[in-house]
């Protein structure tokens, strides 16, 4: 693609700076990392927490890149880059992660545009949610891509993931390979890292999930206090069609304000307020639980083979989203029975008379929510 076709019809406030003619430029990849550039390739300085891009423009310039976005030429002259009249054309603009996230959608052809894009965010039960989700779809005969902390997924294909949320040019890339193999969802983890710092900037979700938020990632690197925290999180749901968020968090409000803003469609879930889908009834067990959920006048029973009352909210959340998505209320309780999510509340047999999980319970809170 033309560089200039890349700089187009953009909200990023990005300009061309030369040398050279953006019309003439062709883009064949768009890097964050200096030692992936080529000939061809666009690099992009992301100012990090650890290191600065700008400091690597040089670098990616004799890789073979032919353009550098950056956020000044202050900055990259900083660190001694200088395109020169012979070197890569140079686009400057105010965010550099804001831009990337633009310029990979328009690069990839706006992908979440193209299929389903099921977003799932909170402090605790983003993988086991996505993988509830995934199992719905999957017992359906619907294939999915799957993006998150274990590993990412275009159908059967697994992919390893370095992070919870792809940095924008890998999104991008994931989700357009996803349409090219025909699949018609992705259901993906949003982290708050993943909203705060825009890689799913320029994503459309067609339903969006709050499970909870409880005191972490709190520090120098993430978020400074739990405000900070939360607006992260109730960004996502300003960039959805459908809101699906727990009612039981005291954040609730907040993921709602933000959803009635943007004009999505809302619905709740929950055990302990009036909502949209409800669990009753509810029984746990060392190998699962099992509740009821009413949809409009009927009851459907819900079995998931994943213990702890976390499973209710996780199961839940899942179960909705796959309503609100299509899928019949009979199929998504079907398809929780098939529930599997490896290293997360992972029964081990033992035959004997106690039980032994296997989870990546890390703090107190999740301990609580593995042991209740």
């Amino acid at each position: 693609m033309k560089l200039n076709q890349l700089l187009e019809h953009n909200d990023t406030g990005c300009v061309f700076a030369g040398p050279g003619d953006a019309g003439q430029i062709e883009i064949t990849s768009i890097e964050t990392d200096h030692r992936k550039c080529g000939p061809g390739s666009l690099f992009v300085c992301i100012k990090g927490y650890v290191t600065d891009g700008h400091r690597y423009a040089a670098a990616a310039a004799e890789a073979g890149a032919v353009a550098i976005l950056a956020q000044s030429r202050e900055a990259l002259e900083e660190y001694g880059f200088d395109a020169g009249k012979n070197g890569p054309a140079v686009i400057l603009c105010p965010d550099t992660r804001w831009a990337l996230s633009g310029i990979c959608a328009a690069f990839y052809g706006n992908p979440s545009e193209r299929l389903r894009l099921i977003g799932v965010t909170g402090t605790k039960g983003k993988t086991s949610t996505t993988y509830m989700i995934r199992a719905v779809y999957q017992a359906a005969g619907l294939e999915t891509g799957l993006i998150g902390t274990i590993c990412n997924k275009i159908g059967e294909e697994e992919i390893p993931s370095e992070r919870t949320t792809p940095e924008a040019n890998i999104l991008q890339k994931l989700l357009s390979r996803m349409t090219e193999k025909k699949i018609g969802t992705c259901i993906m983890e949003v982290s708050s890292q993943g909203l705060h710092l825009n890689r799913v900037g320029h994503c459309r979700f067609s339903t969006a999930i709050f499970t909870n938020l409880s005191r972490d990632h709190i520090g120098e690197n993430e978020h400074a206090n739990m405000e900070e925290y939360a607006e992260a999180k109730s960004k996502l749901f300003t960039m959805c069609e459908n809101a699906l968020i727990n009612s039981d968090s005291s954040y609730a409000c907040r993921m709602l304000e933000q959803a009635e803003r943007s004009g999505a469609k809302i619905y709740t879930f929950g055990i302990d307020s009036d909502c949209s889908f409800r669990a009753k009834n509810i029984i746990t067990k060392q190998n699962g639980v099992e509740y009821d959920v009413s949809v409009g006048e009927r009851l459907y029973h819900i079995a998931v083979p994943v213990p702890g009352r976390f499973s209710v909210y996780n199961s839940l959340a899942a179960f909705a989203c796959c309503c609100i998505e299509g899928i019949p209320p009979e199929r998504a309780a079907s398809g929780l029975r098939t529930v599997f999510v490896p290293g997360k509340a992972e029964t081990v047999p033992t035959g004997k008379d106690f039980s032994v999980l296997i989870d990546y319970a890390h703090n107190p809170d999740s301990f609580i929510n593995i042991l209740t």
